[in-house]
């Protein structure tokens, strides 16, 4: 998988991390994805693994994987949000939500190249 693909797969996984879970199901009012267990129970695990195959896949850097996940899901952060609400503290969510997930998906991004240093054959 080259570059490209690789970082719009990662940003599109972040991405729609954020706004799957804030929009589903379309019955309901749209609210913050993290308030909802589908982002914590289906979604985190999903981008987890998609960070993982990437770079198992791919040749992206691991410590420049997850940025990728995180430009996507604070774009639809911005872009989809409850209505009458503010970007106030869009910051302090980016900071506080940002630092944790970009660990998680580091690690997550380190077992990938873990596995693919593994399976690949000896030359």
């Amino acid at each position: 998988m080259n570059l490209a693909v690789a970082r719009t797969v990662l940003f599109a996984a972040g991405f729609a991390l954020w706004a799957l879970t804030s929009a589903l199901p379309l019955a309901d009012a749209v609210r913050e994805g993290w308030d909802r267990p589908i982002y914590w129970q289906v979604g985190l695990p999903l981008v987890f693994a998609v960070q993982a195959c990437v770079v198992l896949f791919s040749l992206e850097r691991v410590a420049l994987a997850p940025l990728w996940v995180l430009l996507g899901h604070a774009l639809a952060m911005l872009f989809v949000h409850p209505p009458g609400t503010s970007l106030g503290l869009l910051p302090l969510a980016i900071v506080f939500g940002g630092l944790p997930l970009y660990v998680a998906l580091f690690v997550a991004a380190l077992m990938g190249r873990m596995v693919r240093r593994l399976t690949r054959p000896a030359r």
